[in-house]
């Protein structure tokens, strides 16, 4: 099987064939390049970059390969998770536009476990997660939802 470091590279050669028409993007992709470490993987995870976007969109269209090559990231990741756990209950804010047909969707599924497929970043500041709706247009058919979810830790064991 190989090494991290090659899946790695190779996740860096694919990038490169996608953005190879993109400037911005090939140059974000060699500072990460350059300046990737295991200890910035949070950083990279909520700064608006190809990585996230691509690993974004690998897991809403169940692209295999590409999460296959970025095991080296989800590692990442998950280390740098459990060095910031909490040990005490958090509430957490994060907001979507969902088109008509979603949010009904979601409506019916009060009460019942949702699955979100992609990285659910949150935000501990509620008027910070609302003003990202004042940064957007929406049509008829899109609503402005905002997620309240009180985080504990302390049930850690509970399964779907």
């Amino acid at each position: 099987m190989k090494s991290f470091y090659s899946e790695k590279k190779e996740l860096i050669k694919l990038c490169a064939n996608i953005y190879e028409e993109n400037p911005s993007e090939l140059s974000i992709l060699e500072e990460f390049t350059k300046n990737y470490s295991s200890l910035k993987s949070l950083s990279w995870l909520t700064r608006n970059s190809f990585i996230h976007r691509l690993i974004n969109k690998a897991i809403r269209i169940k692209k295999f390969r590409i999460l296959f090559l970025s095991r080296f990231y989800f590692q990442d990741i998950y280390q740098q998770l459990e060095k910031y756990k909490c040990f005490k209950s958090i509430r957490v804010y994060r907001s979507f536009h969902l088109s008509t047909n979603q949010l009904n969707l979601l409506e019916n599924s009060i009460g019942k476990i949702i699955s979100i497929n992609s990285f659910f970043l949150t935000n501990l500041n509620r008027q910070q997660s609302i003003s990202y709706f004042k940064e957007s247009i929406l049509n008829d058919d899109h609503h402005s939802i905002l997620f309240e979810i009180e985080a504990d830790p302390r049930l850690n064991s509970i399964q779907p």
